[in-house]
């Protein structure tokens, strides 16, 4: 689940200041083309998604997600980026916020994540 931002700021452009309108873009597994994209939230500085998808994920596999600002004349704007495994954010009870880099540096931007811990049952038929 991709819940929330928080720590965006308002961006210098020619003639106005523009207020971010949030989308990410979440990898998932081993196969690059696994893509996910939230819906965007116009003029937010604080956006709130609460959007989620199910997949089946190991322990030690990596979401990767990139935040971008959604333009209408030009280019999207990537915002940052982070890395994490599912079991970092299961082992901080599900819910993990995390700071957005740019270029390996920290930016004091962040987005919350959860993930929920599924049990799967086998069963065995006799004949």
């Amino acid at each position: 689940t991709m819940v929330s931002g928080k720590g965006f700021e308002p961006i210098e452009k020619r003639f106005k200041t523009d207020i971010p309108d949030v989308y990410c873009k979440v990898k998932y597994g081993s196969n690059p083309k696994e893509v996910w994209q939230t819906s965007t939230i116009n003029n937010s500085l604080t956006p709130s998604w609460n959007e989620s998808r199910k997949y089946e994920l190991l322990h030690n596999q990596v979401l990767n997600v990139e935040v971008y600002d959604a333009n209408k004349r030009s280019s999207d704007e990537l915002l940052g980026s982070f890395h994490v495994t599912v079991e970092q954010v299961l082992l901080q009870g599900g819910i993990l916020e995390i700071e957005l880099t740019m270029e390996a540096k920290p930016i004091g931007t962040f987005i919350k994540v959860q993930c929920d811990q599924i049990s799967v049952t086998k069963t065995r038929l006799d004949s």
